[in-house]
Order: C-alpha cells, then structure tokens, then sequence
C-alpha cells in the first residue's frame, strides 16, 4: 500500500473496531481519513436478520464515532463524513463532493461501470448473501427499502439501534451537505 501510495492516491475501506489496536498518532498520520455512515435503522435490521445475536460491537458506530473525535481533536477539524442516503440519492453531486473535500479530481466517468464480474473477482462477495445485487449493478443509485422498519423490528434490534443512534447522529452533524455543492468536472 505505501509504494502504490507514493505513486498518487490509495483509497482503503476498513471498520473502525478491526483496526483500533493501531490507532497511534504515529499509524493514522499517514492517512487521509474520511468517514462512510449509514442510516443505523438499517444497518441493525439488515445485520440482524443474517445474524440474529449479532453483537454491539460487530455494529462498529461506538468506535467509527471514538476514531471520528479522535482525529478532529488531532486535526482541529472534522474530516469528511458521507452519509450514504445522501451517496445514493445523488451520487454526482455527492461523490463530487467528496472529491473536493478530500483533494482529488472528480471523474464523472467513475459513477458508472459494467455490470458483472466472475464472482472469485472479490474475495468479499460471498455468493450473494451482503452483496446481491452488486454483481448486476452498473452504478449508484437509490435503493428499493428492503430492509426491516425499525419499529417493526426484534426488541433485540431496537435495543442495539437505540444505543447506536447518537453515535451515528454525531456523524451525521458533520456530513457533506448535498445542496450548496457545486458539481464540477
């Protein structure tokens, strides 16, 4: 990752509560960061119907939010946040955006691609079970709600959404704004 780094930008995906052991100063000084957020009502209801005691922590919103504040307390400033209901409702503008806020050239050209790929392609499509619609994609684009209501949910899964809830609403005070974002090519 640090030769392909020295050569232009490296764009890397990982959960906060997997990587925490490495949070010094000296490890998340060679980043850029930036922070994807999801609405936690489904969230807990998408990973609580594959894994129905799935754990707090699985959930990761307590540790993206400790290594959010973390890093504005280092920086004096938030990083980029993006909400993906705001990703997926208008993805020019918001990828646009993100673009600017994290200092790289937007390419239109990038929101779309051929759909379809040799699933052993990506060691993390797993037959369909997270992914299924994501081979047949050829974009971003809003979603059909296939997802549980929250009020209609398990106990167990209004429990874990009302503990995750503020943590997501910090974030989410901090996200890119969809409207006053020029899109520029």
């Amino acid at each position: 990752m640090k030769s392909a780094a020295a050569k232009g930008p490296v764009f890397s995906k990982d959960f906060p509560h997997y990587i925490e052991n490495y949070w010094t100063d000296e490890f998340l000084e060679h980043f850029n960061h930036s922070f994807l957020i999801r609405d936690p009502a489904k969230v807990v209801t998408s990973v609580q119907k594959r894994w129905p005691d799935v754990h707090l922590k699985e959930l990761a919103f307590l540790e993206q939010r400790q290594l959010f504040d973390r890093l504005c307390d280092r920086d004096g400033k938030a990083p980029p946040v993006l909400d993906s209901d705001d990703l997926l409702r208008d993805p020019r503008t918001m990828v646009a955006a993100y673009c600017g806020a994290v200092g790289i050239g937007f390419v239109p050209e990038a929101l779309t691609w051929e759909p379809g790929s040799a699933t052993e392609d990506y060691s993390w499509f797993d037959g369909g079970s997270w992914h299924e619609k994501l081979k047949g994609s050829t974009g971003l684009a809003p979603q059909e709600p296939g997802f549980t209501d929250i009020n209609a949910a398990p106990d167990y899964a209004k429990e874990l959404y009302e503990e995750v809830l503020p943590h997501y609403q910090h974030l989410h005070a901090h996200r890119l704004q969809p409207a006053n974002t020029p899109v520029s090519a």
